[in-house]
């Protein structure tokens, strides 16, 4: 085959009022690539299976759907269907709203308005709400029907009929896999030189797979095309379980030799030990390496491997990745057991809950009020935040030592005393620090109903007013 153009040559300087588009175009940029899956990640390295990630990360909008959002758009735009048309309107999980965002305003269509499943994960929920665009919560069918008014697909649909709108359609515009057809399947081929057995791709608009598979397969007849779905019908990602896929209006089947099923949490753990050694792969990644494995598996326990082997005696496979995981990073604390991730050491230190705490501002008391309480008759009481190498040092006469972690967790029954007895107690740091943890603690414990106070400015505050203090064996 001959070397496709696929910018090589080009400096990848895109300037002037169309440098965004230009950006966004495939044509301007050479091969996404294709990167060897190490021995130790492949449990099939001794057969002579060697198995490539496909890493669509690297495009312009770091995902797969970049290809077919900017085919879509680019060609609506040559048939004049963008022509006075102020808004788009889509059903996406996440990955084909934001690259469609992009490239739409690119265009000069800054109204978005995406439709997305209840079942959404929070962190995708706020991706989108961080692209500012209009999201549309909906409660999808209970059973998958491509003709149901009521999915998210055919609202989108609707909606871009009643309020003049455009729909791209990603489930059934025939762009979408011309996308793939256009540009990843000729990519793969020529990256390989056309030694490619087994391609596996994820089933979930089926664009990709049908894109890639067909013009893959009209150049390799004897190629294996494996189709990744869910093995679970909540659908939070991009693949599909094989009962969602009814939605598909892509002739998806016709290029698609065997759909393999996996479960959520195989797809995240393999998406984190290819996170680990480098890849930046999501949880579809994932999904399709994990599927690709299982294909392997069951050819190689049915004694057909060998067949598949070219002419070197080995077997090529390519896996597409087609995100990162960094949209995906709450889910992973669910979906992935916890030895698989790092261990931090002294996290206490970290007070995440602590800092989100409001300080009252009302309840600081700078270092002479403090002193005037402290000569008054009022039962007072001094705790001193500070680390106890600061503390011996110097500090407020008659002031006790108290760790953060000690006051953050006082119960209502441990602090008693202090409303009893009406103490006043003053909750003291050194001051120099960029947050008051003084200032929250001091008001966390108000809220329990204890009369409370931080001083403001700290010790360092105290000492330059000439305060007295009680000094340690550091002098």
């Amino acid at each position: 085959m001959k070397s496709p153009e696929f910018g090589i040559h080009h400096k990848m300087v895109f300037s002037g009022q169309d440098a965004l588009i230009n950006y966004f175009n495939p044509e301007s940029h050479p091969p996404i690539p294709l990167v060897e899956i190490p021995n130790d990640l492949n449990p099939y390295c001794e057969d002579r299976v060697r198995v490539f990630g496909k890493i669509m990360s690297a495009t312009p909008l770091a995902n797969v759907k970049c290809l077919p959002a900017y085919h879509m758009l680019e060609q609506a735009l040559k048939a004049g269907k963008l022509a006075n048309i102020e808004r788009i309107y889509e059903s996406s999980s996440g990955n084909t709203a934001f690259s469609l965002t992009v490239i739409a305003r690119a265009l000069g269509i800054d109204d978005v308005n995406i439709f997305v499943s209840s079942s959404i994960s929070p962190e995708k929920l706020a991706f989108l709400k961080l692209l500012g665009i209009t999201v549309i919560v909906n409660q999808e069918p209970m059973c998958p029907d491509p003709e149901d008014p009521e999915s998210g697909i055919n609202k989108a649909k609707n909606y871009a009929m009643q309020f003049q709108g455009y729909c791209p359609s990603q489930y059934d515009n025939p762009m979408n896999p011309d996308a793939h057809y256009r540009w990843t399947g000729p990519q793969i081929f020529w990256q390989l030189d056309g030694n490619l057995q087994i391609y596996a791709a994820t089933l979930g608009t089926t664009g990709t797979i049908l894109g890639s598979g067909r013009f893959l397969k009209e150049h390799l007849p004897n190629l294996k095309v494996v189709g990744v779905a869910s093995a679970e019908d909540k659908v939070r990602l991009g693949p599909r379980s094989k009962n969602s896929l009814k939605e598909i209006g892509f002739p998806w089947q016709e290029f698609v030799d065997v759909v393999v099923e996996v479960e959520d949490k195989e797809a995240y753990e393999l998406s984190l030990k290819l996170f680990q050694r480098g890849f930046m792969a999501g949880p579809s990644s994932g999904f399709n390496l994990a599927g690709l494995y299982r294909y392997i598996e069951g050819i190689k326990r049915d004694g057909s491997l060998d067949s598949f082997r070219n002419s070197s005696g080995e077997i090529v496979c390519v896996c597409i990745f087609p995100d990162g995981p960094l949209p995906y990073l709450n889910s992973y604390q669910t979906n992935v057991s916890s030895e698989l991730m790092s261990k931090v050491l002294n996290e206490h230190l970290l007070k995440s809950e602590l800092l989100k705490a409001e300080i009252l501002t009302d309840r600081g008391l700078y270092p002479a009020n403090v002193f005037e309480l402290l000569q008054s008759d009022r039962n007072v009481e001094i705790w001193d935040i500070r680390k106890e190498i600061d503390y011996e040092r110097f500090r407020i006469q008659g002031a006790k030592r108290i760790d953060v972690e000690l006051i953050e967790s006082m119960t209502d029954e441990k602090i008693g005393y202090l409303t009893r007895e009406n103490i006043y107690v003053i909750v003291v740091d050194c001051g120099l620090a960029d947050f008051s943890y003084s200032g929250v603690l001091a008001s966390m414990i108000f809220r329990k109903g204890i009369n409370a106070f931080y001083m403001i400015g700290g010790m360092d505050d105290w000492s330059k007013a000439g305060f007295p203090v009680d000094r340690g064996y550091f002098k």
